[in-house]
């Protein structure tokens, strides 16, 4: 009798090795360098696109008042005295920094202007970046260059908003890598931008406002120590010193009247301005009647509290209404 044949289960198949094709390569966004070639296309194009009609056309607003006062004062006009600038004094600076490197026209501070603002935009993806994430940096950074450049939009040219825009967006940037990576170099160019923006136009302030509100309520919410808080302030607080300490030694050594410094609305009101130089020698002057006396020759006190705080540029164009009203 033949043997009980076993039982075998189907017999298995030999496994080879097929050498398959490689997929091809995706298009990786999550890729920082695919990320910053892409958002810098899509950002670049409406950029540049403003930019060449703001250099081709003539400006609407105050350029050309602004490359005056800065190329006068160049020649040796006094502040306050030879030449009252209708400008504040971040954009008068700009403006004196654009025509000492390009010349008498407006396309020194415009310049300086477009390399602020490609300044921001770079440091708005690095931060939008690490705090949201590669998409949404990307779209943040394209659409403030939309907003930024189109001219039906913006206010654009050699204008104060533009200016200001660039330094809080390069302020707010630097504060935000501070805050996540601790590194004690990002907080100096915070303080610095963010204070510098107000010199621009007060809507700057802001911005300021903002980060002292945050970091007041860190340890207030228990999200941060006292201690700590403290070191942030004195870093933002030593990078505004080391902005606004060159600015106002200059104004101090051109001797400008104290209500074009940096801040002076916090101040002024508490200094004397000193009377202006007597053109002759003699000491009897001509009685003026009650009508006669302008605003701007009367004691501060009589002028209001709001007049002190005005801008300088506002309280010249209103002393000289009252003076040519009367």
């Amino acid at each position: 009798m033949s043997k009980s044949v076993r039982k075998r289960g189907p017999a298995k198949k030999s496994r080879r090795h097929h050498l398959e094709p490689a997929p091809a390569p995706k298009f990786n966004f999550k890729s920082p360098l695919v990320a910053i070639i892409v958002t810098a296309i899509l950002a670049a194009i409406p950029f540049f696109m403003g930019k060449y009609i703001e250099f081709n056309s003539p400006d609407p607003f105050d350029s050309g008042c602004y490359v005056y006062s800065a190329q006068h004062i160049l020649n040796g006009a006094r502040i306050g005295v030879d030449e009252k600038p209708s400008a504040q004094m971040g954009t008068l600076l700009v403006n004196i920094l654009g025509v000492k490197m390009f010349g008498f026209n407006e396309i020194g501070p415009k310049l300086i202007q477009m390399i602020l603002q490609a300044a921001a935009f770079v440091l708005m993806f690095i931060a939008m970046r690490r705090l949201f994430g590669t998409l949404a940096a990307s779209v943040g950074v394209i659409i403030a260059s939309i907003y930024l450049s189109a001219p039906l939009i913006a206010k654009y040219g050699n204008v104060k908003e533009q200016h200001m825009i660039a330094f809080m967006i390069m302020g707010m940037s630097c504060f935000i890598l501070y805050q996540l990576n601790g590194k004690w170099w990002y907080a100096i160019p915070a303080g610095a931008c963010l204070s510098f923006a107000p010199l621009f136009k007060e809507t700057g302030t802001s911005a300021l406002g903002a980060v002292g509100l945050f970091l007041i309520l860190q340890p207030l919410l228990k999200h941060n120590s006292w201690k700590k808080t403290g070191t942030d302030i004195l870093l933002l607080v030593a990078g505004a010193i080391a902005m606004l300490a060159p600015i106002s030694l200059w104004l101090a050594v051109e001797r400008v009247p104290i209500h074009y410094y940096p801040y002076s609305f916090l101040y002024r009101s508490f200094f004397a301005e000193s009377p202006a130089p007597e053109i002759s020698g003699q000491n009897e002057q001509p009685v003026k009647a009650d009508a006669e006396v302008s605003a701007a020759e009367k004691p501060a006190v009589e002028q209001g509290f709001i007049m002190k705080i005005l801008p300088a540029y506002v309280r010249d164009r209103k002393s000289t209404r009252l003076n040519s009203s009367h």
